[in-house]
C-alpha cells in the first residue's frame, strides 16, 4: 500500500478501484467523496 502522502499525489482513478470509470465519465452520484474533494481542490488551483 502506498504511503498516505503518495496516495494524495496519485490521480483520482486509484488502483484500489479499477472497475470504477473515470470521474469525468462517471456521474456525480457514482464519484466517491474523495474524488469529489480532489476535483474541488483542482478547481480551486
Amino acid at each position: 500500500m502506498p504511503v498516505a502522502g503518495e496516495a494524495e499525489v496519485l490521480p483520482p482513478a486509484m488502483p484500489e478501484t479499477p472497475a470504477q470509470p473515470a470521474p469525468e465519465i462517471a456521474s456525480a452520484d457514482t464519484i466517491p467523496a474523495e474524488a469529489r474533494a480532489i476535483e474541488k481542490e483542482m478547481r480551486i488551483l
